[in-house]
């Protein structure tokens, strides 16, 4: 097991991260910002990482990172206004620096530029979120599991400078299309989607729960959900699709891995925790807010 330590003088502290195994490339976001691992399955110890500033997104702090490597796109999402900011970068590969504007690429550049568009929706500070990039769907682990339809959302309107305006009409506008929990099936901490599978896991509100959507993308509101109890309280939860395999990471350098998630049903054992890494010196301290893999 091997240590990266990205963080040095970066400031902040990390919120999420996600691994893009096609180009060896590790993000971590650290509030405003974001860090890149160059040739992270190598990196060990103290390493060095490039920084990315979004120009003007109007968005404090991003709580998650979601990567579709395929499309090479890198989607955000956090509080702003007591409402949810969702932010889409195109061409994360191509970043450097500052990532401009959507808007400001032109049609004659030759090169792929990074670049980025936000929608301002009516979210609970959209904390945690998965996407469905085929389906263009968004869903939320706000509490009540909101499902947005990106392509009914209006994105956020640009002054003369370029900023992102943010205008508390548009997001209360940009409503989940339906939820697919109402607090007597369920109630969300974290979220992750099997695409693949149509397959939806909410890690439930007090983190002692992983609760499953099936046929998620036609899921009726409120949904049909299966509970399963997990031993000890949790903060995230992930989905390997491609190996059908569940992380729920714990609070001490600990989670919970299933094998064969798909087939995970109320009542069955439970897999004994992993450590992830060294305990740490003071209990709870080590707590595993997020898991990537390739």
């Amino acid at each position: 097991m091997r240590t990266i330590n990205a963080f040095k003088n970066a400031g902040n502290a990390p919120r999420d991260m996600a691994y893009d195994a096609k180009r060896d490339r590790l993000y971590i976001s650290m509030g405003t910002r974001i860090l890149m691992v160059p040739k992270a399955s190598q990196a060990s110890g103290d390493v060095t990482a490039a920084q990315y500033e979004l120009l003007s997104t109007g968005l404090g702090n991003y709580s998650t990172l979601v990567l579709d490597a395929e499309r090479d796109v890198l989607w955000l999402g956090g509080p702003t206004y007591s409402q949810g900011a969702l932010l889409k970068i195109s061409n994360i590969s191509a970043a450097y620096g500052q990532i401009r504007t959507l808007e400001s690429i032109s049609p004659t550049e030759s090169q792929p530029v990074a670049s980025y568009q936000i929608w301002y929706i009516r979210s609970q500070m959209l904390m945690r979120f998965a996407v469905d990039p085929v389906r263009s769907l968004i869903y939320a682990s706000d509490g009540f599991g909101g499902v947005f339809d990106l392509a009914t959302l209006t994105p956020a309107r640009k002054s003369s400078t370029g900023d992102p305006i943010y205008e508390s009409s548009v997001a209360y506008n940009n409503a989940p299309k339906h939820l697919l929990l109402n607090g007597t099936n369920g109630f969300a901490l974290d979220v992750a989607l099997d695409a693949t599978r149509d397959r939806l896991y909410y890690l439930g509100g007090d983190g002692r729960e992983v609760i499953t959507v099936d046929g998620a993308s036609t899921a009726n509101s409120p949904a049909t959900v299966a509970r399963l109890p997990l031993p000890t309280a949790n903060l995230s939860i992930a989905v390997d699709a491609k190996n059908d395999r569940l992380y729920v990471g714990g609070i001490d350098n600990n989670a919970y891995i299933f094998s064969n998630a798909s087939l995970i049903t109320p009542g069955m054992t439970v897999p004994g925790a992993t450590v992830l890494g060294s305990p740490e010196s003071v209990p709870g301290k080590g707590v595993v807010l997020g898991i990537s893999f390739p």
